[in-house]
């Protein structure tokens, strides 16, 4: 493959890899993936919308695993942000070092799905904090606990500042509240189509695959792989354009 093609595969609109790669400089066959992604969409593109419809009907639910209804999609990166607003300035402070994972959780007692999450979270911190930055806000202690390269810590913040960092980032507004538990962003660095270096993420809801912890697990794990070859590939180019 040519330079000149390889910018122009960069320059489309990324979509998140179900298989775990290293690195997208790769010989992976986007192509191939592609079409089969467009099958599948085709398939349940109609009981995805349906779950949906129901979700915008429920509006104002604090917990979405109370409900018992996710739209069962997989995480997509974006560049756009809630209404064009500036990322948060911690996301940027922390990231030409490294992708930044966000959790909104609340307490067990408040939130179910939390409760199940929160063991495979703490596996996700495990296997990745030496290579992204962790960020748990728990929105009934106000407070946001961080870990970055082993070095945890934890901070108050105010509602105002947390309902500000979520909305930022709820690009599907699923129940229309402050904020939904749990949700989980995850930030890296992308390619546009201008050929710019800037910010990109994904935002998954609730136990976004099949209800399930451990499938919603793998399914995080599986975009921060994502996430970290990116910010590997770009990390340079982002730098020199800061």
């Amino acid at each position: 493959m040519s330079p000149e093609d390889d910018t122009e595969e960069s320059n489309k609109k990324k979509k998140f890899n179900p298989k775990p790669i290293t690195d997208p400089r790769s010989p992976f066959k986007y192509h191939q993936f592609l079409g089969l992604v467009l099958v599948l969409g085709f398939l349940t593109i109609g009981g995805v919308a349906g779950n949906y419809n129901k979700l915008q009907d429920l509006m104002a639910a604090p917990c979405l695993g109370c409900l018992g209804l996710y739209p069962n999609v997989e995480l997509e990166f974006t560049f756009d942000t809630v209404d064009g607003k500036d990322h948060a300035d911690f996301v940027l402070d922390r990231l030409p070092d490294a992708p930044v994972f966000i959790e909104f959780t609340q307490n067990d007692e408040n939130c179910p799905p939390c409760k199940r999450m929160r063991p495979y979270i703490a596996e996700l911190e495990d296997e990745y904090s030496e290579h992204v930055a962790f960020y748990i806000i728990n929105v009934n202690e106000n407070e946001v606990y961080k870990e970055f390269k082993n070095d945890a810590q934890t901070d108050s913040i105010l509602d105002s500042e947390e309902q500000d960092i979520y909305s930022i980032y709820d690009i599907k507004k699923i129940v229309g509240g402050p904020v939904a538990t749990p949700t989980y962003i995850i930030v890296t660095i992308d390619m546009d189509d201008s050929g710019k270096v800037r910010p990109s993420f994904a935002v998954g809801y609730g136990e976004f695959v099949e209800e399930d912890a451990k499938k919603t697990k793998e399914g995080l794990a599986e975009a921060l792989e994502y996430a970290l070859a990116l910010h590997h590939h770009y990390r340079e180019m982002y730098l020199s354009e800061e």
